[in-house]
C-alpha cells in the first residue's frame, strides 16, 4: 500500500508542473493576443490620424495653387494642384486600407527599391527632428510669453538673484 501511496505522490507531482506549464502558455498566447489588438488599434488609430493630416495637407497646398493661379502663375499652380491631388490620393490609400497591406507594400518596395527607400526614410528622419526641434523651441516662446515674460522658472526677474559668480 505503501508503494501505491508514494506512486500516486510521484504522479500528482509530475502533472501538477505540467498543468502549470500549460495554464502558463494559455496565459502567455491570450496575453499576446490582447497585445496584438491593443497594437493594432493603435497603429490603425494613428493611420486614420496620417490620413486626415494628409488630407488636410492636400487642401492647403489647393488653396495655394488657387492664390497663385489668381496672382497669375497658371504654370506653378498647376503644378501644385497635381501635387495636391497625389497627396489626397495618398491619403485616401491610407484611409481606405488595412495596416497589413500598408506594411506589405512599404516592404515590397524596400526590397524593389533599397537606396530610394533608405534615402527616404533618411530624409523623412531630417524633417521630423526640424519639425520636433521647431515644435519645442515653440511652446518655449509660447510659454515664455504667456505670463511669464522677464521671469525664470524660479519666479525671478532675469537678472536679478543667485549669481554666484566671481566678484570683481
Amino acid at each position: 500500500m505503501a508503494s501505491t501511496d508514494r506512486s500516486s505522490q510521484l504522479q500528482e507531482r509530475d502533472i501538477e508542473p505540467a498543468a502549470v506549464a500549460e495554464q502558463a502558455k494559455r496565459d502567455a498566447g491570450r496575453l499576446s493576443e490582447v497585445a496584438r489588438k491593443r497594437t493594432r488599434s493603435f497603429v490603425e488609430d494613428r493611420k486614420v490620424r496620417l490620413a486626415e493630416g494628409l488630407g488636410g495637407v492636400a487642401e492647403a497646398v489647393r488653396s495655394t495653387a488657387d492664390r497663385l493661379d489668381d496672382q497669375g502663375n497658371p504654370a506653378v499652380a498647376e503644378y501644385m494642384h497635381r501635387a495636391a491631388d497625389s497627396v489626397q490620393r495618398f491619403s485616401d490609400t491610407m484611409r481606405d486600407r488595412d495596416v497589413g497591406w500598408i506594411v506589405g507594400e512599404v516592404e515590397n518596395f524596400a526590397r524593389r527599391q533599397p537606396a530610394v527607400f533608405i534615402g527616404t526614410s533618411v530624409a523623412l528622419g531630417f524633417v521630423l527632428a526640424r519639425f520636433l526641434r521647431s515644435s519645442a523651441a515653440h511652446r518655449e516662446a509660447e510659454r515664455y510669453r504667456s505670463g511669464s515674460e522677464g521671469e525664470s522658472s524660479d519666479g525671478q526677474q532675469y537678472g536679478e538673484g543667485s549669481f554666484h559668480g566671481p566678484s570683481a
